[in-house]
């Protein structure tokens, strides 16, 4: 079923330089269609939030804020490790509430990587503004 986008932004196209990128998770289709583009070294990923991201509040859940965190943070590790790694520990700090329509941007960079462990951090933002911040540790898959 295709999403439900009568709550996004009149014409929700992604900002400038943002493409979608292609899943070969598929549980991240659940977020889809998600975008990235690249801002020096680091890649930078968004989506809009659409309603059946949300809780019974009407913003967004923690867990599709979670899920989202863990896609940005991964795109690092992979980049830094130039291979997979699973997630070990996601810490979550949420900031602020994220409506429906909003343009969701995630941001990690990895701090340290050793032959077993990978160690990130991220920031989600709407409008600039941090709405979840986020320490993540990765083990590299052989």
């Amino acid at each position: 079923m295709p999403p439900d986008d009568s709550n996004l932004p009149e014409g929700a196209n992604p900002p400038h330089g943002f493409v979608p990128i292609s899943h070969t998770n598929p549980f991240a289709l659940n977020l889809a269609p998600i975008y990235e583009c690249e801002e020096g070294p680091i890649f930078v990923r968004g989506f809009y939030v659409r309603p059946e991201h949300t809780n019974t509040a009407g913003i967004a859940h923690g867990g599709v804020m979670m899920t989202f965190a863990d896609i940005v943070c991964a795109r690092a590790v992979i980049q830094e490790i130039d291979g997979m790694a699973v997630t070990v520990r996601l810490i979550s700090d949420f900031m602020a509430p994220v409506l429906v329509g909003s343009w969701l941007e995630g941001r990690a960079e990895v701090s340290r990587a050793t032959r077993s462990l990978v160690f990130v951090s991220c920031k989600l933002s709407v409008k600039g503004k941090t709405v979840f911040t986020g320490q993540a540790t990765f083990k590299p898959l052989k």
